[in-house]
């Protein structure tokens, strides 16, 4: 029987996940069978195995442990085993990799014959071996070098360099050890039946994988080096990334873009008009990016002249169906770039007409050496027409605005994003036409600087139901959380303003201090419905580090532990009359107080003040806005009857704490009802009990020292009895 060798040089086996074979089990069986076939060590078949062992260099090895080419005598299939009792058994279920129908014939017999030499580290002289038993041809890659098992990388930036025709050096970034095991292996391809890689097999792991072929294999994911991009932050990547592009988003088989570690310089806007994912396999590190300085990871700097920050041709990337209200297709994902822009008027990235894109864990920035030529213009991602998608994870930085979106912008995510200096808005929403609703801004950090004017967040117009939560907002020059009805760009005054926005958790730190009539939270003209709760201000920049500006609102409810430590409260124009709106608040105990005012006009708006307990009370104050000069502090209102000149209004607890101030009522209040006046000042509290509804025990008015108190109780709805 004549065996013929399967390759022209030893062939070195790898497992499927890439790695070096070492102690894995090889095996032959006759063609598209499971009947085992004997594979002999030459061509005499003299000597045949059932199955042969790798060796960690990767070779088949006999009994004697010595190196040699599997001879074959028929078209067979080859599969390798992960153990020895799999491959007695020839369980090819739990195989690592199978390939199957492979023929065999006379035209594969090595046309040269192969050369192995072994030497240990104490052999060479210095860094080069020289060798005995073969010379080689330089630069025909027909020569393997091996140390302890593992493939080393010709070249001088490399492992070693082909010096001459019967020497090897090894570069001086390895320290070779006297021990140290070298194989030196040349050897020449033969001709195969196989013609590509569409006619070998692979067999995925595990219970009920699918068979499929290498080529298809490897196309699931396509490469941008594939079609020629260089990476190299000078040569333009453009015509081959979209090349990549166009491949991935018109094929069956790869909907998947990869980006391997390089700058990418492009010239003209990257298109998707069809699902497809382009992403790295990790982030850019957190630096800030300049044109032709890698960084690290992969890198996309779009270096074009732009003008027109809303057309889709001046970003980077652009997902675009060219129609508006269409949502023409879904899931998009961008992922782990890094995406500059080199003209201070263009754009990251632009979508329009999407729905299910996620922009995930990219760098998306403005290129630092035109930091300080950035204008109005210039967005990080422009949204318009966008629905059920999510930017998340994103690090946006030196940008006029971060992110804007333009009417339409429904059910989105804003999430646990990083936000670093823009000179006008990190996050615009707004409607003209059409309205954006259900959006959540939550987890995201953003960070101003001086001489930045920015605001964090604006949304203005029909922008109904968003959720503003658990934010961090550090250093933020102008209103911090801007709610209104204009249009951020164009400042266009629209016909109705923003809707039913909850802001709950989240900290200020150090904001405001831009512009004088800055505020952290501002409710605008014709805002309404809006809930805040449980925010907290800290390390103040100045005085107008407010907690909530108002203009002409109604309905807003500022509550539940909103901690403003002697911040100023300013509701808005003192002429216009704030219907229904209360605050609420926390200050630590004894705090200072902070100024209130606009509330002069409004006899139904209240607010509410916890500031802890005072001798052995703990009560809710309320300040009432009428009554401000008189009556500094007061406790919890269970009244809610209206009165045109409100006095105090049926409190169970009054806390003042002032100079000396004189109460000359009480309100109208339910019968039995019991208000406690507790003086914590210094000064004196006089009561009035003479010609009021207030009447003392003694029959004269009441003079309360401090931390002391009295009791009133309602007799008949409006007498109040000292009890």
């Amino acid at each position: 029987m004549t065996y013929t060798p399967i390759s022209g040089s030893v062939p070195q086996y790898q497992a499927a996940d890439g790695t070096l074979a070492s102690g894995y089990y090889l095996k032959f069986y006759s063609a598209g069978t499971t009947t085992p076939l004997s594979m002999a060590t030459d061509s005499t078949g003299g000597t045949t195995l059932a199955k042969a062992q790798i060796n960690t260099a990767g070779y088949p090895i006999n009994g004697s442990g010595d190196v040699f080419i599997p001879h074959i005598s028929q078209s067979y299939k080859i599969v390798l085993y992960k153990n020895a009792t799999d491959a007695d058994n020839d369980t090819t279920g739990n195989a690592d990799w199978v390939i199957d129908n492979i023929s065999q014939s006379a035209s594969a017999t090595p046309t040269q014959v192969i050369n192995i030499e072994y030497q240990l580290g104490s052999e060479a002289s210095g860094q080069v071996f020289t060798l005995a038993d073969f010379t080689y041809a330089l630069g025909v890659n027909n020569l393997l070098v091996y140390r302890n098992g593992n493939l080393l990388r010709q070249g001088v930036s490399n492992d070693y360099e082909e010096t001459s025709a019967s020497s090897v050096t090894i570069n001086s970034s390895i320290t070779i050890a006297s021990t140290d095991q070298f194989a030196f292996v040349k050897g020449t391809s033969t001709t195969s039946t196989i013609s590509d890689a569409a006619s070998v097999t692979y067999t995925p792991a595990g219970s009920g994988a699918v068979a499929t072929n290498v080529q298809a294999k490897l196309r699931e994911t396509v490469s941008v080096t594939d079609f020629g991009a260089v990476g190299d932050g000078v040569v333009d990547d453009s015509s081959s990334i979209q090349a990549a592009i166009d491949y991935a988003q018109n094929s069956t088989a790869s909907r998947a873009v990869l980006f391997p570690p390089g700058q990418y310089l492009i010239s003209t806007s990257l298109s998707i008009t069809a699902a497809c994912t382009l992403y790295a396999e990790s982030r850019p590190g957190p630096q800030v990016f300049a044109a032709g300085a890698s960084q690290g990871g992969a890198q996309i700097v779009f270096n074009k002249s732009v003008s027109v920050v809303t057309d889709p041709d001046s970003y980077a990337i652009k997902v675009d169906t060219g129609a508006i209200g269409a949502e023409g297709f879904a899931n998009v994902v961008i992922k782990n770039l890094g995406i500059g822009v080199t003209d201070p008027e263009a754009g990251g990235i632009y979508i329009e007409g999407a729905s299910g894109v996620k922009i995930l864990d990219n760098w998306i920035y403005m290129d630092k050496n035109n930091y300080t030529a950035r204008t109005s213009a210039g967005y990080g991602i422009y949204c318009r027409d966008v629905i059920v998608s999510e930017i998340t994870g994103n690090q946006f930085f030196d940008w006029a605005y971060s992110i804007v979106a333009d009417d339409y912008f429904n059910e989105n995510k804003i999430e646990n994003n990083d936000f670093t200096h823009c000179i006008d808005k990190h996050i615009a929403i707004w409607g003209v036409t059409n309205i954006s609703i259900r959006n959540t801004i939550n987890n995201n950090n953003f960070i101003g600087d001086s001489p930045d004017n920015d605001t964090a967040i604006h949304l203005g117009g029909l922008v109904k139901a968003t959720s503003i939560c658990f934010n961090t907002f550090e250093i933020i020059q102008q209103n911090t959380i801007l709610l209104d009805d204009t249009n951020p760009t164009t400042a266009a005054s629209l016909s109705d303003g923003v809707k039913a926005t909850t802001i709950i958790g989240n900290t200020f730190i150090a904001c405001g201090g831009g512009l004088s009539n800055s505020r952290c939270v501002t409710f605008g003209a014709n805002t309404e419905g809006g809930v805040v709760l449980g925010n907290q201000i800290q390390s103040a920049s100045g005085p107008m580090d407010a907690m909530i500006g108002t203009g002409a609102t109604d309905g807003n409810i500022f509550a539940s532990a909103n901690i403003l430590d002697g911040k100023d409260l300013v509701a808005g124009d003192p002429t216009k009359v704030i219907d229904q709106t209360e605050i609420y608040t926390r200050l630590p105990y004894n705090a200072s107080l902070p100024t209130v005012t606009g509330w002069d006009n409004d006899d139904r708006g209240r607010i509410f003040y916890n500031v802890g307990s005072g001798g052995n009370f703990n009560t809710v104050q309320v300040w009432n806005g009428t009554r401000l000069s008189q009556l500094k502090q007061c406790g919890t209102r269970t009244d809610t009857s209206q009165d045109a000149t409100p006095e105090v209004r049926g409190l169970s607890v009054l806390f003042c704490n002032a100079a000396t101030y004189t109460i000359t009522d009480l309100d109208e209040g339910a019968t039995g009802q019991t208000v406690v006046i507790y003086n914590q000042n210094a000064g004196n509290l006089n009561i009035d009990c003479t010609g009021t509804n207030l009447v003392s025990k003694s029959g004269s008015d009441i003079a309360l020292t401090s931390n002391t108190w009295v009791k009133f109780e309602n007799i008949n709805g409006t007498t109040w009895v000292e009890i």
